[in-house]
């Protein structure tokens, strides 16, 4: 559904007394003060075809852990010439993700986490996540991650099916990945996974096997994303005509492959609160909730991205941090290491903010309100056109078929 700048324009105006805000849920989990720290790690064994995060095989292992250490150790210095309040803000949801983060010895591991808690104010109650690769999975490195305070781990599973396990180049079987997610849950009682559906030559059939297998297994978190097409030819696939055409090819059955896994994993007890994630027990991702709520995050490492509010003389501004990605494989100086990882800046204009915040928001079953005087975006809104938003609100939700 597009949304044109005339009609935000209209909706949104400055001049008026009422603001964009919260649902009451997500300011009982998510207090305002919220920041949430990404750190990425872009290293794989293996290069996956369908990839389209930064990755990278194994080089320069020592420089990126030097180069880490410090921007975190500098990164306070550089938010106090640029003017944030990072010392107002509480951490609470700290991300590792890759890349394959468990290729991270606990060594470094600790020595990232140590940096961060000895530099930024932690929540009591922070959620710690660690992406898994699960051939790599031992019992000593989730001993480890038990030690270092890791709470969350999110596990790439993709599919239970062997052959689509092949399909998508991974070189597990089910039965490997069942019995890792297994030894994880006597470690850890908050489990998510990832899985991929429409990859090339899936069957519904594969599709419900992979539902199916979720019903006895110990997780309360799943992420379910379609394999989509880029426009990037970075992207391995666009190596192989055969292998685009299958893909493109399936897109057809997207309808009905969603509408399979909402509707399956419903009836096994998860709700479905955002267009690809599911959560069982309330056991939701409070780290991607600042994604999509728009709370401020900082990104560290190759490809990272932080997002910080500025607030200058009760003005708010609202800037986007991009990092380098190969160019961050280079020696930074110690005293200045936060700003020799930028590749560029943007500021993000109030009609930009306001589709995102549109647009992220609405992602979720509770989506966003108006509320009288509030301050949380400082995006004011013409009540006169109150109606035409919800109008705009409820068609995003009719689109999205959530309940």
């Amino acid at each position: 559904m597009k949304v044109n700048n005339k009609f935000l324009s209209n909706i949104f105006l400055r001049k008026n007394s009422f603001d964009i805000s919260f649902p009451s849920f997500i300011n009982n989990i998510l207090p305002i003060n919220s920041l949430g720290i990404y750190i990425h790690f872009p290293f794989c064994q293996k290069i996956c075809f369908y990839c389209d995060f930064f990755k990278t095989t194994p080089f320069k292992y020592r420089l990126y852990f030097n180069n880490i250490i410090n921007e975190i150790l500098n990164s306070k210095k550089y938010f106090n010439e640029i003017g944030y309040e990072y010392f107002d803000k509480i951490i609470n949801s700290i991300y590792f993700g890759g890349g394959t983060p468990n290729l991270i010895n606990p060594f470094s591991l600790e020595k990232i986490l140590n940096s961060i808690f000895n530099n930024f104010s932690l929540s009591s109650e922070c959620e710690i996540t660690i992406e898994l690769n699960p051939e790599l999975i031992t019992l000593d490195y989730l001993k480890s991650l038990k030690y270092l305070g890791i709470n969350r781990v999110s596990i790439g599973v993709q599919t239970f099916s062997l052959f689509g396990l092949r399909v998508l180049g991974r070189t597990s079987n089910p039965y490997e990945i069942i019995s890792k997610i297994e030894l994880v849950s006597k470690f850890f009682n908050n489990i998510s996974i990832d899985l991929i559906y429409l990859y090339p030559f899936q069957k519904i059939s594969s599709l419900l096997n992979d539902i199916n297998t979720i019903k006895n297994l110990p997780i309360d978190h799943i992420s379910y994303y379609a394999l989509d097409i880029y426009d990037d030819k970075k992207v391995i696939y666009h190596r192989f005509d055969t292998l685009i055409k299958e893909i493109y090819d399936i897109q057809e059955n997207f309808n009905k492959f969603y509408d399979l896994i909402h509707y399956g994993l419903r009836d096994l007890g998860f709700e479905h609160y955002e267009v690809s994630n599911f959560a069982r027990n309330k056991k939701y991702s409070i780290h991607n909730l600042k994604y999509w709520y728009y709370f401020d995050y900082i990104g560290f490492g190759p490809s990272a991205v932080s997002k910080l509010t500025l607030n200058n003389n009760q003005n708010k501004k609202i800037i986007r941090i991009n990092k380098k990605s190969f160019d961050y494989f280079i020696k930074f100086s110690f005293s200045n290491a936060f700003y020799e990882s930028i590749e560029n800046i943007e500021e993000i204009d109030d009609l930009t903010a306001i589709k995102e915040i549109l647009m992220l928001s609405l992602r979720t079953r509770w989506g966003i309100k108006v509320k009288y005087k509030s301050n949380l975006y400082n995006l004011k809104v013409n009540l006169l056109n109150f109606k035409k938003l919800n109008s705009f609100i409820n068609k995003v939700y009719n689109k999205l078929n959530f309940f």
